[in-house]
């Protein structure tokens, strides 16, 4: 259960900032899209990260490793999200690869 909750809090967060920022980079077109989505999606990862630490979820000595796994679940959610814009649903899921990467990039025992 502990796991879960460092997982969906890292997952909605991301999610909402990469959404955010594809809104708002949509103005630009399809490129102006992912890098809003990545550049607001890569701060959200950061703001997830640093609520899961002051709530005691996560060890905060692991903030580097959680961080190098949120961004590579980020990179890999984003690209996976870009390939499915038509089902929006199935682009939101993708991105649970930033609660996964928190978790993995934080090692054993870093969720308490």
């Amino acid at each position: 259960m502990r796991l879960l909750r460092v997982v969906l809090l890292s997952w909605l967060l991301a999610a909402f900032g990469a959404a955010l920022g594809a809104f708002a980079g949509e103005l630009f077109g399809r490129r102006g899209l992912f890098f809003g989505a990545t550049i607001v999606g890569t701060l959200a990862v950061l703001v997830a990260i640093n609520v899961v630490i002051d709530r005691g979820w996560l060890d905060p000595d692991r903030r580097r490793g959680a961080s190098i796994g949120g961004f590579v679940g980020l990179a890999l959610g984003c690209t996976l999200a870009l390939m499915n814009l038509d089902a929006p649903p199935l682009a939101i899921l993708a991105l649970s690869l930033v609660g996964l990467g928190v978790v993995l990039g934080a090692g054993p025992n870093a969720v308490r």
